[in-house]
């Protein structure tokens, strides 16, 4: 779907504020001595880090929103490989059959006594007649 500012991006109100970079320390390479230690000092944190473990997220709502979306668009897809001239052929089906039904109630044969008999009930008064 495309937004406004997709149509208008020099619009005031699309305008995206600036992020300033984070400044990042320079790193001073170490001697390769300093370097050994470091790396044996991390090693003994690696089992507190391990004791605590992260969060889980559920994701199952925004995976459940996406497989919907995905779902309705490939169903409206279908309708894209639809022949136009069908709609055209179906209009022209629809009034031909009302045209052919007018015509066949407005030229049959009624004979004058017997047009209302199907409309009296158990010889009672017909009032379609009336």
């Amino acid at each position: 779907m495309s937004g406004i500012c997709e149509i208008f991006p020099e619009d005031p109100s699309c305008a995206v504020e600036e992020v300033e970079p984070e400044v990042v320390e320079e790193v001073v390479e170490e001697a390769e001595g300093e370097v050994e230690e470091e790396v044996a000092e991390e090693g003994e944190g690696e089992e507190e880090a391990d004791a605590e473990p992260e969060m889980k997220v559920d994701n199952s709502e925004a995976a459940a929103k996406a497989v919907a979306d995905w779902s309705s668009l490939k169903d409206m897809s279908s309708m894209a490989d639809m022949n136009p001239m069908m709609a055209n052929l179906s209009m022209a089906a629809t009034t031909t059959i009302w045209m052919l039904h007018g015509a066949l109630e407005a030229f049959r044969y009624r004979s004058k006594s017997t047009y209302y008999d199907l409309s009296e009930i158990d010889g009672g008064t017909n009032w379609f007649k009336i």
